[in-house]
């Protein structure tokens, strides 16, 4: 049959594991692509050494031979200006478009007719940075582009397959390879909008995959020997010994959806061994009801409850285990509708929704899309070569190798470069105990926004207004610097860091419209600004116990003035940031108003005093979550030593649903945060003064190993009053509030009894 040349659709579900592929037009069935004999191909793009993009199987079969040239989930990039393969810095639009050139290649095979219109699928709570990303990788590939949200396609998908009336809420909650997203859908007189989004960037079947490895290491010493041997090798026979042993596993975890045991082949020469459903389902209880505590959060937060929805419709491979369709139906009450290939409901939902219907009109616009004239598209810069030094690109070998794992990185958080003194906090044998009454009831606090939307965006080298201590002064950055090259200068100087973070260094000019008594380095209010908004404060800053550290500054940063500064001077200066590597850095910011003083400020002035500069971060490709080692458990008490206090302290818990706790003086204001409160417990051998425990500081660590600074002590409800004048005994109740980025969890508390004193951390895990 001879297709219209100018009618044939293509959608791309680009996903963070996996990219599905459908089709529709005159003639032609919405139905999806076969690729390499496959329903999708893996999101994956190998840079060669002539600079061209190997996608997909092929991909990851070149990258067991040079892993550093490959990356492997693109779609992570997506927002980001350049990757770092091997000794070629590739645009990531370059790789995004690399994918697309395949997945358009498949279509026009499929269906032999030139594709006029491309169809891209995209997460709803990506902005206009990442879609216009996405588009400018599409650019001159089809004269026609359109963009849809991924639960926006998956919910087409259900209405066409179910009844979905106008004002009915259909869930939808995407389980795939590397994240978990959930959003609800209404259908609307005109079509249907996303009116709730959110989602866990550290939970997909990658994780699932990773409890059984862990499972299996655990059970068998000689496993995890081995697989510690093959980790710190770099040859390419040990990571494809690596390679198909997590292949195994994940065969064994979708075996495992539908047969009650599967048998998982063990690298080396070790027998194969049998998993068993109830075993998995034990292994991966935790996470999933994660998943359904997220949707939970979804619906609540739209204010619904799980009874307000249709339905729930799942999206993505690892939707597949039993047991999260039971717990959401257990959860819910209502059906959990599950396709026979979930990978596919995102894709074939966007074909659905945008086929022109026989007699009529298509389906109601649900995407509004965006048309692009050919004549006004232009193809991505070429990557450029750049010269590494030989430890980095070894260094990149090994990161790769453990990202094949999946293995985290363990940091010391006792600070970097710190020396305890006066004061300590040790562990007590037997493993004791403490517990605080119930937190008191109330509702979520969040703020919407981004933690820096209200700062004025400039650019490097150009100077802003500023103040310090009511005095004018201007500040300007110069450079950051987070490369390999910073890396070597610091080490140089005998920094030492852990191999989860690395360093980078901000280099700033402060001018001097009058003349100050001191010195107005500004470092305590220089920040650098993840992806999600977390603004990491620099070493020396003292704004918890994980940033105190201090560490040797290159000769080239000037150290402070000692005598008062005149006016118009120009004092260049420096600050020091040990940043997790799996956290992309976005923006450099100067501001008073921050995640450690994210409560109510004196004036709006205050609050938006300063500016940010955007900036590029190094490549995070390959990374894993520095996280550390040796948690305690929530209650798990240690002896507490101070010169006024003794007894035990542990982490209680930490409390999301914080409004009974806040006041106009606690109010959390931060764009893009949540307040949550972190509670001690402290128990005094003796009375003691209540200010004595202003001593005691605390930190949260992100699911990334990213500290989040705290705000303030909280005097309300259970917590002690710390500026009040009287004394406390027996155990008491310690409140700390923290403004916790919207797009991160946090996944442990560090403590520290007193300045200078040894940090201890417990998980906030249940």
């Amino acid at each position: 049959m001879e297709v219209a040349v100018d009618q044939v659709t293509a959608v791309v579900d680009f996903g963070t594991s996996h990219t599905v592929v459908a089709v529709a037009g005159p003639g032609i069935p919405v139905r999806q692509v076969a690729v390499d004999g496959q329903p999708w191909f893996p999101s994956s793009v190998f840079w060669d050494r002539d600079g061209r993009g190997v996608v997909g199987e092929d991909a990851l079969r070149l990258g067991r031979d040079e892993p550093a040239r490959l990356e492997r989930r693109p779609k992570a990039r997506v927002g980001e200006d350049e990757v770092l393969l091997g000794d070629a810095v590739v645009p990531a639009s370059a790789l995004v478009r690399t994918m697309l050139v395949r997945a358009i290649a498949e279509a026009v095979t499929a269906v032999d007719a030139v594709v006029s219109h491309l169809v891209l699928t995209h997460p709803a709570d990506w902005g206009p940075t990442k879609l216009g990303e996405l588009l400018t990788a599409a650019q001159g590939l089809v004269p026609r582009v359109s963009m849809m949200a991924e639960p926006v396609a998956a919910a087409a998908w259900f209405a066409g397959r179910h009844d979905l009336p106008t004002g009915a809420v259909l869930a939808v909650l995407d389980v795939g390879g590397g994240t978990c997203d959930a959003a609800l859908v209404r259908r609307e007189p005109t079509g249907l909008s996303v009116v709730a989004c959110a989602g866990l960037p550290d939970l997909g079947g990658d994780d699932l995959d990773q409890r059984v490895v862990d499972h299996l290491a655990g059970d068998r010493p000689e496993l995890a020997a081995l697989l510690g041997a093959r980790l710190g090798q770099a040859e390419p026979a040990a990571l494809t010994d690596l390679a198909r042993f997590r292949d195994g596993v994940r065969t064994a975890k979708e075996t495992l959806s539908t047969h009650p045991q599967a048998d998982v082949p063990l690298p080396g020469e070790l027998p194969d061994t049998l998993l068993t459903r109830a075993e998995f389902e034990e292994l991966a209880r935790p996470d999933l009801s994660r998943a359904v505590e997220l949707l939970d959060a979804t619906v609540r937060s739209a204010g619904l409850t799980p009874r307000d929805l249709t339905a729930v419709q799942l999206v993505g491979g690892s939707s597949r285990v039993p047991l999260l369709a039971q717990l959401l139906g257990s959860w819910s009450g209502v059906p959990v509708r599950l396709d026979d290939q979930p990978e596919a409901v995102v894709a074939l939902g966007a074909a659905v929704a945008l086929r022109p219907q026989a007699g009529g009109p298509r389906e109601p616009d649900v995407t509004g899309p965006v048309r692009i004239p050919a004549a006004e598209l232009a193809a991505p810069a070429p990557a450029r070569p750049r010269q590494l030094r030989s430890w980095a690109a070894v260094a990149a070998v090994v990161v790769i190798a453990a990202a094949v794992l999946g293995v985290a990185a363990l940091i010391d958080t006792r600070g970097i470069g710190s020396t305890p003194i006066a004061g300590s906090a040790r562990s007590l044998p037997g493993g004791p105990r403490l517990v605080l009454p119930a937190a008191t009831a109330g509702d979520p606090v969040a703020v919407a926004g981004g933690s820096t939307d209200v700062l004025a965006r400039v650019e490097q080298g150009e100077f802003v207004d500023y103040m310090y201590q009511d005095k004018a002064v201007r500040w300007r950055l110069d450079a950051f610097e987070d490369g390999d090259q910073a890396q070597s200068a610091l080490a140089e100087l005998g920094n030492e860091i852990d191999d989860g973070h690395h360093w980078a260094l901000v280099r700033y000019t402060v001018h001097t419209v009058v003349a100050v008594p001191g010195e107005p380095d500004l470092a305590d209010q220089v920040y650098l600004v993840d992806d999600r908004g977390l603004m990491i404060s620099p070493l020396d800053s003292f704004k918890g116990p994980v940033n105190s550290g201090s560490a040797t500054l290159p000769q080239d940063c000037p150290r402070e003035a000692t005598e008062p500064v005149k006016a118009g001077a120009d004092l260049a200066r420096c600050a020091l940031f040990a940043v997790p590597d799996v956290t992309p850095i976005a923006e450099v910011a100067i501001a008073y108003h921050s995640n450690s003083r994210p409560q109510q400020s004196l004036s709006d002035d205050t609050r938006t005093r300063g500016a940010r500069i955007a900036v590029t971060g190094r490549d995070t490709a390959g990374a894993g979550p520095a996280v550390p080692g040796g948690a305690r458990p929530r209650g798990g008490a240690v002896a507490l030593h101070t010169d006024q206090l003794t007894g035990e302290i542990a982490v209680a818990g930490l409390v999301e649903d914080t409004s009974e706790y806040l006041n106009e003086e606690t109010a959390v204001i931060l764009g893009g945060s949540r307040a949550m409160i972190l509670r001690i417990a402290v128990r005094l051998d003796e009375p003691a003064p209540a200010s004595s425990l202003l001593g005691v500081s605390a930190a949260l660590l992100d699911e990334r190993g990213a500290p989040i600074d705290p705000g303030i002590t909280v005097r309300t409800n259970e917590c002690v009053d710390t500026l009040g004048e009287g004394e406390v005994s027996g155990t008491v109740a310690l409140c700390v509030l923290f403004a916790v980025p919207n797009g991160a969890t946090p996944g442990s508390a560090v403590v520290q009894s007193s300045i200078g004193a040894d940090p201890e951390v417990w998980s906030l895990r249940p």
